[in-house]
């Protein structure tokens, strides 16, 4: 739960800054691909548990491999922060000589501490063995500063308060700019105290003997400026003043993003401010009125967190072709790409009982003339399956690892 309260606030602090996410235990695993969407990666950093993957062990190697092959792709300099309670002794030598020459910065943060109590799952419950018993965790101390020693990386651990996420950021920023070549210091020259002389003299010639400043006007008009009253909050005299797009903007420059959307009447504007406030159908809704690059990049965010992949693609295409020049677009594209094919992937490796039935064409017209479509019981179920994946991302997670473990150990 920590680290999960971690990952949420580090990845809230980072904004829109592109962020992958990784998971690993005895395998590694590509969670998301890079995104500046800090909602979508809170939905799955909020899915990671200790029983989502089968395989025990700690290969911190294979999530490096897994973050050098996303930095490639990125073609910039990178961080990976590892939180970890340990390491695999017999992995270090690998991890020298896999970072050696490369652009990518690795901290290793540690998880828990010696008295380490028992694993818990998704729920907040304790693991239990075969036998029953809870599943102590492990602290490696040792484990830690072996695996800091031949990643080259600083070693902090978890606190209450930020610091943790200072330390973070600190580092990561440190080595962007090391490694893009932006760290040289910019020198100026202070010679703005030369101003200082005219400025004097003009206050000089201004003043006369018998002049008085009176000070009351101004400290009414700041009075008057200073209590002002928020926009935001409806009512006669605020519409008298402002337009309820003028109150929409407030309420979302402010982030009380259910008031924006209730506020605007503007549909783009409405749109954006439903899918900041997750309420995504409210959002389609809206944002299908405008024919925009931008509507429809938001139309593909709000498929996406709805984890309807073909619907979310097909929108980044029609942003891409009113922009083509749209980098966000690009990379969210790509990402729903990733994501529907783990879906097929999970669908493919079903046994055949528990495929979904084909879709069956009424041929009766009926009324209007038009045809309809019936779905089976399973077709229905496995929409269902789908739509619940919103609710239960951590089930597609531990599926989808299932999977790749065993795709992996195939001949």
């Amino acid at each position: 739960a920590a680290a999960r309260h971690t990952l949420h606030d580090l990845v809230m602090r980072r904004g829109g800054a592109r962020t992958a996410l990784v998971a690993y235990a005895g395998s590694a695993h590509l969670v998301l691909p890079a995104t500046d969407d800090p909602a979508l990666l809170d939905t799955f950093i909020q899915a990671l548990a200790t029983d989502l993957m089968g395989k025990p062990g700690k290969d911190a190697l294979g999530a490096i491999d897994l973050a050098l092959k996303l930095l490639d792709a990125e073609k910039a300099p990178g961080s990976l922060v590892l939180l970890t309670d340990g390491a695999d002794a017999s992995q270090f030598e690998a991890i020298d000589k896999r970072l050696a020459g490369s652009s990518l910065q690795v901290l290793v943060l540690a998880v828990g501490s010696q008295s380490t109590g028992p694993l818990r799952d998704a729920r907040g419950l304790p693991r239990l063995d075969a036998e029953g018993r809870p599943l102590q965790g492990d602290f490696d101390a040792q484990g830690l500063k072996g695996l800091a020693k031949a990643a080259g990386a600083p070693l902090g651990s978890l606190s209450l308060n930020d610091d943790d996420l200072d330390w973070i950021e600190l580092h990561a920023q440190r080595h962007f700019k090391t490694a893009s070549g932006l760290d040289a210091e910019l020198h100026w020259k202070d010679a703005g105290y030369w101003l200082c002389w005219p400025l004097l003299l003009l206050v000089l010639f201004s003043v006369r003997r018998g002049w008085r400043v009176n000070w009351l006007p101004g400290l009414l008009l700041a009075l008057l400026l200073g209590g002002a009253g928020e926009p935001a909050r409806a009512g006669a005299l605020t519409d008298a003043f402002f337009t309820a797009d003028q109150q929409g903007r407030w309420a979302f420059e402010h982030g009380h993003y259910p008031q924006a959307a209730a506020r605007f009447h503007d549909p783009y504007w409405k749109g954006v401010a439903a899918y900041q406030a997750a309420d995504f159908q409210a959002a389609l809704a809206n944002l299908g009125k405008v024919d925009t690059a931008p509507a429809w990049f938001y139309q593909g965010n709000s498929y996406v967190r709805l984890f309807k992949f073909t619907q979310a693609i097909a929108a980044y295409q029609q942003a891409l072709r009113l922009q083509p020049e749209f980098p966000e677009a690009k990379a969210n594209l790509a990402l729903a790409e990733a994501l529907r094919k783990d879906y097929e992937d999970q669908q493919q490796a079903k046994p055949p009982d528990e495929q979904p039935d084909k879709v069956v064409e009424d041929q009766t017209p009926a009324a209007g003339g038009k045809q309809q479509q019936q779905q089976t019981p399973q077709a229905a179920s496995d929409q269902l399956w789908l739509n619940n994946l919103t609710t239960s991302p951590a089930q597609f997670l531990k599926r989808k690892f299932a999977l790749q473990d065993a795709a992996k150990e195939a001949p």
